[in-house]
């Protein structure tokens, strides 16, 4: 008899725990310490999530999606894919250059060392930042209506030409090696090939600094370097060293608004080699060597442009970012780090300030959301990835993912950086943020 009972309880226990886990552990209890109507369907709290023993400082934007004034976007620093900049700086730079207000963010994707574009595919109002995929790393995408879907994508980009011929691109605003096919856009720069203009000048200071030294040893009286010639001669030098250069391009001018998953008609406005400039509805096709003749087309025709997913595939979307990993799958809090292909232990097991977002069960409400780092002054510690999984779970999210983390986590409201009430005006430089944009 008493076996009987032993049994019948460890059987209630083991039923219970396993149903306990996709709907939140009775330890992950929410004490809500801040919470701040930034603007209709927009929220801020500050959650103290966890228990006695264990607590995380939770930083949550929740936005209604059902208000369509409130739109989330992908924002870039200094409009260009190899920028950096503090996240302050980005909202205040898109607020410059599009309608409406950027009223709350966290930083987005994570970014290559040195060349500092964005890991993945991104994309901002349908113009595509960078085209390709990493690993099995997931995306974050939005459709036209701000709705989210979490998935592991791969866009494609190709050109219809007027002949019926088909265009792979290789990449979008970066070659490789001279017999890739590349589409440049705005994201890359004013003109192809592009010259950052933070370089040059960077390059003019050491040159001065070289002059001025050699001018003091040599107890010259004369200093005849102009910076404004310098700078001319320098974008010229680096302008003809590119192989850029020497490639044929083709300015094509869009006829309609871009998206991923649309076919977007273009003209070909002009053919040649050199530098061509690039404005807003506008790009530049860029043809490796050995290209066959008939894939080239001709001036004053209508080209086919588009980006296709391989998921999701009649959904038009308009702003994406990729990361890793996917924290809640359909309601399941599981982190999938191995599964998409990151092994780092301390990226995976440490407890560090990370960032996520994720959205309800019927797509209405997104969380972007911040945990702060460990303090034991605070009695707060960072979250690893197990940990944040069950707190985007906590919070609400039917899915979930991981964005950049680390010293990269910052949340930006009303021009201060919530993580931080020592130096609000401080962060990190990053890449890509997420936020949320107010149309007037």
């Amino acid at each position: 008899m008493r076996f009987i009972i032993l049994i019948y309880i460890c059987s209630l226990t083991l039923f219970t725990s396993i149903d306990a886990f996709p709907k939140v552990p009775l330890a992950y209890k929410h004490n809500i310490e801040t919470d701040t109507l930034l603007a209709d369907g927009l929220n801020y709290k500050k959650i103290l999530v966890g228990n006695q023993k264990t607590k995380f400082a939770v930083h949550v934007l929740e936005v209604n999606l059902l208000n369509h004034l409130l739109v989330p976007t992908v924002l870039k620093a200094g409009s260009h894919t190899l920028e950096l900049a503090k996240l302050h700086d980005i909202i205040t730079h898109t607020d410059s250059i599009t309608e409406g207000k950027i009223l709350g963010a966290i930083n987005g994707s994570f970014w290559k060392a040195y060349t500092n574009n964005p890991i993945g595919a991104c994309f901002i109002d349908g113009e595509i930042v960078e085209l390709n995929p990493y690993k099995e790393w997931s995306g974050i995408y939005f459709d036209s209506l701000g709705k989210p879907f979490i998935d592991n994508y791969k866009i494609t980009g190709k050109i219809r030409l007027k002949n019926g011929n088909e265009i792979i691109l290789n990449r979008v605003n970066r070659r490789r090696d001279s017999l890739e096919i590349v589409l440049y856009n705005k994201y890359s720069g004013v003109e192809v090939p592009y010259v950052s203009k933070g370089k040059i000048d960077d390059e003019i200071a050491t040159r001065m600094a070289v002059a001025m030294n050699e001018l003091f040893e040599n107890d010259s009286t004369e200093f005849d370097i102009d910076p404004e010639i310098l700078r001319d001669e320098l974008i010229n030098e680096k302008r003809s060293n590119s192989l850029e250069n020497s490639l044929i391009k083709c300015k094509l001018k869009y006829l309609s608004n871009p998206a991923v998953n649309k076919s977007i008609k273009c003209v070909v406005v002009a053919i040649d080699t050199g530098v061509i400039a690039i404005d807003t509805m506008s790009a530049v096709l860029s043809y490796g060597i050995n290209i066959p003749y008939d894939m080239f087309p001709t001036l004053g025709d209508t080209l086919t442009l588009s980006y296709n997913t391989d998921v999701q595939t009649k959904v038009e979307f308009r702003n994406g970012i990729t990361a890793t990993p996917r924290l809640v799958r359909d309601g399941k809090a599981q982190h999938e780090a191995l599964r998409e292909g990151s092994k780092g232990r301390r990226f995976i097991n440490s407890a560090l300030s990370r960032t996520a977002v994720g959205y309800s069960k019927d797509k209405t409400k997104l969380y972007l959301v911040t945990v702060q780092t460990t303090s034991r002054s605070n009695f707060v510690k960072g979250a690893n990835l197990k940990d944040m999984a069950m707190i985007m779970k906590s919070l609400g999210c039917h899915n979930a993912m991981n964005l950049d983390g680390g010293g990269s986590t910052v949340m930006v409201i009303d021009g201060k950086n919530v993580m931080s009430t020592i130096r609000p005006d401080a962060s990190r430089r990053i890449s890509v943020g997420l936020g949320v944009r107010q149309l007037p």
